[in-house]
Formats: structure tokens, sequence, C-alpha cells
């Protein structure tokens, strides 16, 4: 076991210092975009349980401490997360890297995709209007007492429509490089700062710190006031967030102990444990047939009156079975924070690992063969987003992304 957390830590610190020297040289691939993000959620935790332990998890997760504790499900863990990192190490130095600095690099949509684009961004703007209680959004955080209404039901479509805004108003900023002018920018920003008020969701948060990140790589030089706007950025982020987590969820009076708040803030390494432990170790069900939860991805906007089975979203199932040791969706008002990498081992158990590891050599190999092309530029959204939340909040690029891949297919068959 030891031997397993020395090479997840000795890969993962190579993958990451590898993959900040890439961007500090403005080189990029998919892997090296994403190698980061895997850190924080799984190879961090490794570094974290060797230094401080365990988190001291409630009552009601009683489940995840079981987990914790078992030498089998560490045992696949590590394996699952040595084996992950290994491939990512191996993407980004394989895989072809695009400059930043290359201005011929984009493949700039047509002026009526680009207005279409503008348009959407105003579409959560539109809707708020539109709300039933519109005075809601004045104090931040209100909606969520609205939970279970139809005023709240409503929010849902500002929700999905603030993160599309979102990765929408980042993927102009990519396209724009350093030819952006500052008017540009600065209302680029203001609406992102509105989606990020609008829908009150952590998710959305780390695009802002994506858009800071980008306007710091793209800056025409490393200016000491580049690195001030960069480093507002992130104190910004890092404000946002904790306040979010320390005002707006944890809302009810609980006393929340700090290290297992980050644990749970930040990390997705408990959920997958917990898979491991459920399916694979003990051998039960999460969920009640292989693949249940990638099929009501794809049926997602299909009316439950049509499709009268249709499987709920993936939290919802896990969250049952974690907190109350049964079966099926739990359906009340919330659920634990998931990940694609979970969801694979509960939909497949054992066979789940081997599929989980074709989908990341498939996902970082088709997102980055055309970075520069809108439908990667989606996957690779959609990949990262996938490993933070459930398919539903931003399931219109999820279903955006099929329809570009649908389009191509036809053309492969000449289908005009």
């Amino acid at each position: 076991m030891l031997v397993l957390q020395f090479l997840i830590i000795l890969v993962s610190a190579a993958s990451l210092i590898h993959s900040f020297l890439s961007l500090l040289n403005r080189k990029v691939n998919s892997a090296i975009i994403f190698s980061p993000v895997f850190f924080i959620l799984y190879s961090l935790h490794t570094y974290l349980d060797v230094i401080y332990g365990m988190p001291n998890y409630e009552t009601k997760f009683y489940n995840l401490k079981l987990a914790y504790e078992n030498l089998e499900t560490n045992f696949i863990y590590m394996l699952v997360v040595f084996l992950l990192n290994t491939i990512l190490l191996f993407s980004q130095v394989k895989l072809r890297k695009y400059n930043l600095n290359d201005s011929d690099l984009f493949n700039k949509p047509s002026k009526l995709i680009r207005l279409t684009l503008y348009f959407l961004i105003l579409v959560p703007f539109l809707l708020l209007f539109l709300s039933p209680v519109p005075s809601v959004y004045f104090n931040y955080g209100e909606i969520r007492g609205y939970l279970g209404t139809p005023v709240y039901v409503f929010h849902n479509l500002i929700i999905n429509f603030t993160l599309l805004s979102a990765l929408i108003i980042t993927y102009l900023r990519f396209i724009e490089g350093r030819e952006i002018t500052s008017v540009k920018s600065t209302l680029l920003l203001i609406a992102l700062v509105l989606d990020v008020y609008l829908n009150n969701k952590r998710t959305v948060m780390f695009i802002f710190l994506a858009y800071f990140l980008m306007d710091y790589y793209y800056a025409k030089a490393s200016s000491i006031l580049n690195k001030i706007k960069l480093f507002c950025g992130v104190v910004i982020f890092l404000s946002s967030y904790m306040f979010y987590a320390n005002n707006i969820k944890y809302d009810d009076g609980r006393v929340i102990d700090e290290y297992l708040q980050y644990r749970i803030e930040f990390g997705r390494d408990d959920i997958l444990k917990y898979s491991i432990y459920k399916t694979i170790v003990l051998g039960d069900d999460i969920l009640d047939y292989p693949g249940q939860t990638f099929l009501g991805s794809i049926a997602i906007y299909v009316p439950r009156s049509i499709f009268e089975k249709k499987p709920y979203p993936y939290a919802q199932y896990l969250t049952n079975s974690l907190v109350w040791n049964d079966k099926g969706p739990a359906l009340n008002g919330w659920s634990l924070t998931t990940s694609i990498v979970d969801e694979f081992v509960s939909n497949f158990k054992l066979w789940g690992i081997p599929m989980l590891i074709f989908f990341y050599i498939s996902a970082l190999f088709f997102a980055n063969k055309f970075l520069i092309n809108l439908k990667s530029l989606l996957l690779l959204c959609v990949f990262i987003l996938w490993h933070f939340v459930h398919v539903v909040p931003f399931a219109p690029l999820l279903y955006f992304f099929m329809l570009l891949a649908f389009r191509d297919f036809l053309r492969l068959f000449k289908f005009r």
C-alpha cells in the first residue's frame, strides 16, 4: 500500500509540474489543461492522507468511514488513481501541444455563429425578468429557500443558461486571443460575474477562475499589472467559493470541521472509494442495472411521460445508497457531489475501471485532436465538468456536442 502511495505522489507531482511548466510557456493540450483538475480532485488527497490522515466524517456519512478504512478498497482506489495519473502524464508528453502565442491558431466561427453566441450570453438576463419572483435574486442565496417550488423549477433554467453563458464567454475569450479589445474584455467579464451571481452554484465559479488564467496567458507581456490581475482573480475566486461553502451551502447553523469541509469541497476521492467498496468489495448494487445513469444522461430531455422509467441523475442513486443504505433515487431535494470516475464504477463495477481508462484515453485524444475546434472544446468542457458534478447542470453542452458529432458522422457518408 505504501508503494502505491509513493508511486501516486511521484507520478502526480511529475504530471503537475509538467503541466505548470507547459502553461507558463503558453503551450497547451487537453491533458495539460486537465491534469491540475485531476490533481486537486484526487491526487492531492493522497498527500493529505499521509500528512493529516482520515477526515472526521459525520455520522450520516458512516459508510465513507467504512470505505476509507477498508484495505482492499484503498488498494483498488490507489491503483485507479495511479493508472489515471500515468495516462495524464503520458498524454501531456505525447499529444500535440498548441502554442497560445500563435495568432493563426484559432479557427474563428462565422459571423452568424458569433452573433448567436452573443445572444445566448444574454438569455440568462432575459430569463431573470421572466422569473415568477425576480426579486429573489436581489439577495444572493435566497433562491435556495424556494427549493421544491415552481420558482426553483424555473431557476433550473437560469442555472443551465448561466453555465452555458459562462462557457460561451470563456470560448469567446479563447478565440479572441491577444486581439481582444479592453471594452470587449470588460463586457465579457461583467457578464461572467453576473452569470456567477445568478447561477448560485459552485461549479460556475471555476469558469470565473479559468477566465482570469486565460486572460493572463494571453497578455502581451507578463507585466506587474497582469500579475496583479491574476492574483486578484484567484483571491476573488477563493473568497467567493469559501463564502458560498460557509454561508450558503452550510446555512443551518452546523459547525463543520474545516479539514472535512476542504476534503468534501475539493475532493472526489471519498465518493470513488465508496463506489469501489460498495460495488466491487461488497458486491452490492448502487443502481438497478449497468449503464442506467448513462442512459439517463442521454435521455435527460426526454419527457417522463414518454419514457416513464427514465433514470434519474446519478447523484440521486449514489446519495440514497451512501446515506440511507437504500436502492433507487433519493429525490429529497439534495444530493452528494459525484464524478464521472465513480459513476463508471457504480454502473459497471470492476468492468468500470478498464472502461474508465478507455474513456480517459479517448476523451483526451479527441479533445486534443482539434483543440481549436468548437466540437473538441465542447468535449473537453464536458469531460472536465463531469468530474465536478452530475450531468444535469451541463446537459445543454453534452447535447450540443452530440449534435455536432452526429453532424460530422453524417458527413462521412456525404449527407449534407
